[in-house]
């Protein structure tokens, strides 16, 4: 059972020390990956798609998420607790990208949809009114979760990290709603690999491994860890055990922020062409007579 005697502060610190570890060996290989990804969205004229672009914005949104592990580090090797409302303060920025890249994440999944069961419609769309319009749809889910977690501030003591800059009835709130938002992802993109079956036999061979993975890494990642929170939240004695157990959970989000580069580079024809040119090196036969579309 997860309901155990309450943790000691001393092991709830310890465990915050080697999370916090995990967490930043983790994300420089994620914000040196995801900059890649930034870097090649923009100085490649091949990645023009809406989709590309919004993957382009995810990756800078999943690099200021990763830098939220910075202060986290700091406060556990310091073994200090502040208060929610000051947690609140420092983790603004990123709390905000964490939302703007989850609800962004499914917007890239429906996107994918959209341009295979409608390709000629997706063609013909205003690019800057059509992705300008997620973009506003994410940031005001951001707003929303901010005001309501402003308003369930309180000043109770915790270590700060990012996922603790969400707390009260809003907590409960904001772990469901990933789940249901991560949940969506995953069955988009199934309903995305029957799809494609329609396509020619190489085309369906070369898309479907890539939505393949993106399926693997969404149920492994962003969707355990929402999902293992939720029920870690419902059955934890305390906030500290809750928090203790809720650490190692957060590994799986920071794996899947650290992958997408290397999905991208071994399972996207396009991107392994674009990112091959970044670094100086000859694109592969395979790339040279591949077509412009949203790539995984």
């Amino acid at each position: 059972m997860l309901a155990t005697p309450a943790v000691t502060l001393s092991t709830f610190f310890l465990v915050g020390k080697v999370m916090s570890s995990i967490f930043i060996a983790i994300s420089i290989v994620g914000c040196t990956g995801n900059f890649l990804i930034f870097l090649v969205t923009i100085k490649s004229k091949q990645l023009r798609c809406p989709c590309n672009i919004l993957i382009g914005f995810q990756a800078v949104s999943d690099i200021i998420m990763q830098v939220s592990h910075i202060p986290f580090i700091y406060f556990a090797f310091a073994e200090k607790l502040v208060t929610f409302r000051t947690c609140w303060k420092i983790n603004f920025v990123f709390i905000s990208a964490l939302d703007f890249s989850a609800l962004l994440m499914f917007f890239i999944a429906l996107d994918r949809v959209f341009a295979a069961k409608r390709p000629q419609f997706y063609k013909m769309l205003n690019k800057p009114l059509y992705i300008g319009g997620i973009l506003l749809v994410c940031l005001v889910y951001c707003t929303v979760f901010k005001v309501l977690s402003y308003i369930s501030l309180t000043e109770e003591k915790t270590l700060c990290m990012i996922a603790q800059a969400v707390t009260g009835v809003t907590e409960n709130v904001w772990f469901a709603s990933g789940s249901i938002i991560n949940f969506g992802i995953v069955g988009i993109y199934y309903s995305l690999s029957k799809l494609l079956k329609n396509a020619s036999p190489s085309d369906y061979q070369k898309i479907n491994r890539s939505l393949s993975t993106m399926i693997v890494m969404y149920l492994f990642g962003w969707l355990l860890t929402m999902f293992g929170c939720t029920v870690v939240l419902l059955v934890a004695p305390n906030h500290r055990s809750f928090m203790t157990l809720e650490l190692p959970l957060g590994t799986f989000i920071n794996i899947n922020l650290a992958v997408p580069f290397f999905v991208y580079y071994f399972r996207s024809t396009l991107y392994r062409a674009e990112f091959r040119k970044l670094f100086g090196l000859e694109a592969r036969p395979e790339a040279k007579s591949s077509t412009v579309r949203p790539s995984t």
